[in-house]
C-alpha cells in the first residue's frame, strides 16, 4: 500500500529520526521466549517414509455454499500431502575419481558406494562434502554408520578447502558390520568451507554403505520456522538459509530424541533473499510438544511447539489491534490498558470546500496516522466479514475487547464499529465521501489532544463501489445477528449502487494540496463496480445484479480479481462462487469465475514452488506482508473449488512467512515470536511509549521509500530491505487493512 500523500510528512520525520537507525537494532529479542537445546547429542533417529503427492479433487456436489445467506462457507476436507522425500532432492555429497574408479547410490539418509578400482593410494576414491563452517576453538562431533564389504582402515579428514589447511584427521576400521563411529575434535581455525572427506581408494574393489551421517556443533539459528508454532495436523515446513546438507533431523527440545528425519530438498538460488536456500517437510511429526530442527551440518532452529491450535490467544491480540485504532470512542484501561486514551476527533467535520457541517465520527485510525478511510476501511472489513462467514468458530467473544461478553463474536462487533462510521460516510444521494482528516498529520502526539479542525474530502465511484461491497456482505453476515442493521446496510449498498449506475464515468480524487494526509489513488472503479453488483445479487437473490456485474467483467477481466483497496473483485468472485445459486443461474459465467480464481492462484503458486520458502510474492513493495497475506488467502479460495492440497498448503506457507519462517528470521506481528517490531510507526504508540501489540507491519520494501531505508546497502537483496525503526514508515507502519488481511489468513488456515 503506498500512500502517496503521507510521503511530505513522513520525509520529516526520517530525517529527524535517521539518527537513530545507528542506534536502532535490527532485531530485538523477545527473550522470555529464548530455550536453550543441546544441539551435540545425536540420538539414534527413527525410521521414515515417504510417498509422492497426488492433488485431491473437489466435486460439484461437495462444494457448500452460503445456503440462505446464513450458512458459513468452510471447506473442512483438506489433509496434508504426505512428505515427499525423493521429489527434488539432490545430495550436497560427491563421490570423486581421482586414479580410481567407483559409482554411488545417494539418497537423503545413505550412501552406497561400489568401488571397482581403488586407483593409487587412499585418495583415488574420496567422498566428500566442501561448504561447511567450522569455528575455531569449538568442539565438533561427526556421527555416522559405515560398513565395508572387505575390511580395511580408511582415513576421514577434514581441512579446509579453500587452502587445504588441516583441521581434523582420524583413521577407523570398518568391516562388513554397519557399525556406529563418533569423532569428536576441535577446530583448531575459523573455516567458512570446511571439507569432510572419507578417502576410500587404494587397496581391492570394496562396497561401503554409510548412512545417518551427521556434524554437530554449531548452534547458529539458520533455520527458519513459524515462531508461534505449527498446527498438528497441517502441512509443516522449515527453510535453509545455505546449503545445510542431504538431511534434517526434528527433535524434542525436552528429551533431545530425534523424532523424524527428513530430505532437504529443492536447493536454488533465491535472487529475492540473497541464499541459497531449501526446505524440509515434516508434516508427520504430529504429537503435540517442543521441537527444534537441526541440519545434517548441525545449524539449527528457534525452539516451536507442535498443538492443535497454537493461535488461540494470538488471534484476540490481532484483533484488538482494530480495537485500539478506534476513533471517537473511549479506549478505557480495562481492555486499552497502556493505549489507553478518552475520545478524540468528535468534532463535525466541513465538506471540502462548502460550509456544510456533517458528523463523521467514529471509525478507525487508518494507520500510523490518524486520518480515516473509506477504501482501506471497507477493504479491512470485508475481511473480518469473510474470515468470519469461512470459520466463524475460530472467532470468540471472550477477547476482552469493548463489547465482548454481549453474545456476539468479538470480530463482528469490531467491524460492526467501522461499519457504523462508514454509513455516516454516505451522502444523501448514495454517493461516499473518500476521507476523512485534518489539514496536517499529528505529530507525534496522542490522538484526543489533536485538536485540528476536520475536512470531509470528494464522493467518488471508486468509494462509492468499495463501501457498497462491505455493505452488501454485511448484510449477509448480520442478517440473523442484527437484522435492523442487516436491513440498514443492505439499504446503504443499494443506494450506493443507484450512485454508480447514475455516474458511470470514473471519479477519483487526488487529496487537495493544501491537505497533508494519506491519498488512495486508484485507475479503475470497474473492480469496486463488480464487487458491489456481485454482493447485491447474493443478499437479494435478483439476477438484475449479476448481469451488470458481469457486463463490468466483460469490459475489464480483471475486474474480478484482487483482495485489497486498490482491487476488490476477489471478493465479489468469492461471494459469487459460494452462493448455491450461482451454478443454476449461471453455469456458463461459474464456470468462468472459477477458472478465473484457478488461474490467478496458480500463478502464484508457480512462483511459491520455485524457492524455499515456499511464497509465492514476485515483488517486495509497500506493504509487502499485506500482499504476502493476499496471496495466501487467493490460493486458498481456489483449493475450495479444486480440490488441489498445494494451494490449502502453501497458503499456510505465507501464514508462516509472516510468523518468521522468512529471511530475517522475524515475526512480523509485534509482541510474538523471537524477534518482532519494537520501534513501530504509529503515533499513539509514540505517544504514550508503549509497544503497540498484535500488529502486522508493513515489511520489506526494496522500492526504499523513506530516507532511513535508504540508508540500508544498496545491494540488499529485496526481501531483507526492512529496518525495525520509528522513521522507516515504508517498512515499519502498521495499517487497518494490513492486520484484517491477516486475519482473513489465519481463518482460512485454521485448523
Amino acid at each position: 500500500m503506498k500512500l502517496q500523500g503521507k510521503i511530505v510528512e513522513k520525509i520529516l520525520i526520517g530525517l529527524l529520526a535517521l539518527a537513530l537507525v545507528s542506534a536502532g537494532v535490527l532485531f530485538v529479542r523477545n527473550h522470555n521466549l529464548q530455550k536453550t537445546v543441546d544441539v551435540n547429542q545425536t540420538p539414534t533417529p527413527i525410521p521414515t517414509s515417504s510417498s509422492t503427492p497426488t492433488p485431491a479433487s473437489v466435486s460439484p456436489d461437495e462444494i457448500r455454499h452460503m445456503d440462505a445467506l446464513v450458512t458459513p462457507f468452510s471447506n473442512k476436507k483438506y489433509a496434508p500431502i504426505t512428505p515427499d522425500n525423493a521429489s527434488g532432492f539432490k545430495s550436497s555429497w560427491v563421490l570423486q575419481n581421482n586414479t580410481g574408479d567407483s559409482w554411488a547410490d545417494i539418497a537423503f539418509n545413505y550412501a552406497h558406494i561400489d568401488v571397482y578400482n581403488g586407483g593409487e593410494n587412499n585418495e583415488g576414491v574420496i567422498f566428500y562434502r566442501d561448504g561447511i563452517p567450522f569455528s575455531g576453538g569449538t568442539s565438533y562431533s561427526i556421527f555416522f554408520n559405515l560398513s565395508a564389504v572387505h575390511e580395511r582402515d580408511i582415513d576421514v579428514v577434514i581441512v579446509d578447502a579453500d587452502d587445504a589447511t588441516p583441521i581434523y584427521r582420524e583413521t577407523i576400521h570398518v568391516n562388513g558390520t554397519l557399525n556406529n563411529y563418533t569423532l569428536n575434535f576441535v577446530s583448531p581455525v575459523t573455516s567458512w568451507n570446511g571439507s569432510v572427506r572419507f578417502l576410500l581408494g587404494g587397496g581391492q574393489e570394496n562396497t561401503y554403505d554409510l548412512n545417518e551421517l551427521r556434524i554437530t556443533g554449531s548452534s547458529e539459528i539458520a533455520i527458519r520456522t513459524n515462531h508461534l508454532g505449527y498446527q498438528a495436523n497441517f502441512q509443516k515446513r522449515c527453510t535453509f538459509t545455505y546449503s545445510a546438507g542431504d538431511l534434517f533431523d526434528v527433535v524434542r527440545a525436552d528429551t533431545n530424541e530425534i523424532v523424524y528425519s527428513g530430505a532437504i530438498l529443492n536447493e536454488a538460488w533465491n535472487d529475492y533473499t540473497g541464499e541459497n536456500n531449501s526446505y524440509g517437510d515434516f508434516t508427520n511429526v504430529m504429537e503435540p510438544g517442543e521441537y527444534y530442527v537441526r541440519a545434517q551440518i548441525g545449524v539449527v532452529s528457534h525452539p516451536f511447539v507442535i498443538e492443535e491450535n497454537p493461535y488461540i490467544d494470538f488471534t484476540n491480540s490481532v484483533i484488538r489491534m482494530l480495537s485500539l485504532q478506534r476513533c471517537g470512542h473511549n479506549n478505557n484501561e480495562s481492555w486499552a490498558h497502556e493505549l489507553a486514551h478518552p475520545e478524540c476527533h468528535t468534532s463535525l467535520a466541513r465538506v471540502y470546500q462548502t460550509e456544510v457541517l456533517k458528523d463523521v465520527s467514529g471509525g478507525w485510525h487508518d494507520a500510523g496516522d490518524y486520518g480515516r478511510y473509506i477504501k482501506t476501511g471497507s477493504k479491512a472489513v470485508s475481511d473480518l466479514l469473510f474470515a468470519y462467514l469461512y470459520c466463524p468458530e475460530m472467532f470468540g467473544d471472550d477477547g476482552n475487547l469493548p463489547e465482548s461478553g454481549n453474545g456476539i463474536p468479538d470480530i463482528l462487533d469490531e467491524a460492526r464499529y467501522e461499519l457504523e462510521w462508514m454509513l455516516k460516510m454516505q451522502n444523501e444521494d448514495g454517493g461516499v465521501y473518500n476521507t476523512v482528516m485534518t489539514p496536517n498529520f499529528a505529530y507525534d502526539i496522542s490522538p484526543e489532544t489533536d485538536n485540528q479542525d476536520l475536512v470531509l474530502l470528494y464522493v467518488e465511484t471508486t468509494s462509492t463501489g468499495d463501501f457498497g461491497g462491505a455493505m452488501a456482505i454485511a448484510s449477509i453476515v448480520y442478517k440473523d445477528i442484527y437484522p435492523a442493521f442487516s436491513e440498514t446496510f443492505l439499504n446503504a449498498a443499494l443506494q450506493a449502487n443507484y450512485f454508480l449506475a447514475y455516474n458511470q464515468d470514473l471519479i477519483d480524487m487526488i487529496n487537495p494540496p493544501e491537505y497533508i494526509g494519506g491519498s488512495f489513488k486508484d485507475d479503475s472503479d470497474r473492480d469496486a463496480r463488480f464487487y458491489t453488483n456481485m454482493g447485491l445479487y447474493v443478499a437479494t437473490k435478483d439476477k438484475k445484479y449479476l448481469e451488470e456485474a458481469k457486463r463490468q467483467y466483460n469490459a475489464d477481466n480483471d475486474a474480478s480479481i484482487g483482495l485489497s483497496w486498490s482491487t476488490n473483485g476477489g471478493y465479489g468472485r468469492y461471494i459469487f462462487l459460494t452462493n448455491s445459486e450461482s451454478s443454476k443461474d449461471d453455469p456458463e459465467f461459474y464456470d468462468i469465475m472459477i477458472n478465473s480464481l484457478k488461474d490467478e492462484a496458480t500463478e502464484i503458486l508457480n512462483y511459491a514452488l520455485a524457492n524455499g520458502y515456499n511464497t509465492g510474492l514476485y515483488m517486495y513493495g509497500w506493504g509487502s506482508n499485506h500482499d504476502m497475506c493476499v496471496n495466501g488467502i487467493t490460493m486458498s479460495m481456489a483449493y475450495d473449488f479444486t480440490g488441489d492440497t498445494r494451494f490449502q498448503q502453501t497458503a499456510l506457507e505465507h501464514l508462516n512467512y509472516v510468523l518468521g519462517k522468512n529471511t530475517l528470521d522475524y515475526c512480523y506481528i509485534s509482541t510474538f515470536g523471537y524477534a518482532s517490531p519494537q520501534n513501530i510507526h504509529n503515533r499513539l504508540s509514540v505517544s504514550h511509549n508503549v509497544v503497540y501489540p498484535g500488529a502486522m507491519v508493513g515489511g520489506a520494501n526494496s522500492f526504499r521509500e523513506d530516507p532511513t531505508i535508504q540508508a540500508l546497502p544498496e545491494n540488499l537483496p529485496q526481501a531483507k530491505v526492512y529496518l525495525d525503526s520509528l522513521s522507516s514508515y515504508s517498512t515499519n507502519e502498521i495499517a487497518i487493512n494490513w492486520n484484517s488481511a491477516f486475519i482473513h489468513l489465519l481463518a482460512r488456515v485454521h485448523q
